[in-house]
């Protein structure tokens, strides 16, 4: 995956995934959070946001700071970047960064289920439209600051933004095993 049109392909596979995944799971188990853990609806609540955020930037090109022009790295590198960036995070300033994501009060769950994973389709989607719009030398030349990574190219951040979401994806697989 290296140009704007396999990463909107990834995100648009990972959207069908996360419905038919998400759709499957019974409502009391998708807002059931474990001890210490996020409940499913967290997670979706979670990604919802940094796709909107991420979106956001790529729909606005202009706010987003100037980047010295110089090769992105590869999905893999950003991979492994992360996952060593994550190694390094105290676990307070995780917590601190989750305590961020919460849920409505609802009467009906089913609904607000089903409106969190429409939700999470449509900033998918939202997302690919202002990648497919967004100039390919701008990828290179306009940053996007990570929490934990710093800043990085707007190429970097949607290759970041795919594996997040796989990431979470993984963890929700976990929990649900439990």
């Amino acid at each position: 995956m290296h140009n704007k049109s396999e990463i909107i392909q990834a995100l648009q596979d990972q959207s069908i995934e996360f419905q038919t995944l998400f759709s499957s799971i019974p409502t009391e188990q998708f807002f059931a959070a474990p001890s210490e853990r996020w409940s499913v609806a967290h997670h979706v609540q979670h990604l919802t946001s940094v796709i909107n955020r991420v979106g956001g930037g790529l729909a606005n090109p202009s706010v987003l700071p100037p980047r010295e022009a110089s090769p992105s790295r590869d999905f893999p590198t950003i991979q492994q970047s992360y996952l060593s960036t994550l190694k390094d995070v105290p676990s307070e300033k995780l917590r601190e960064v989750g305590s961020r994501v919460t849920l409505e009060e609802r009467q009906d769950f089913e609904t607000y289920k089903n409106q969190m994973i429409s939700n999470l389709a449509g900033a998918i989607t939202t997302f690919n439209t202002a990648l497919g719009g967004f100039a390919e030398e701008h990828l290179e030349t306009r940053g996007m600051p990570h929490p934990f990574m710093g800043l990085l190219s707007s190429r970097e951040m949607a290759f970041f933004t795919v594996y997040h979401n796989t990431h979470h994806q993984n963890g929700i697989k976990k929990l649900l095993e439990l």
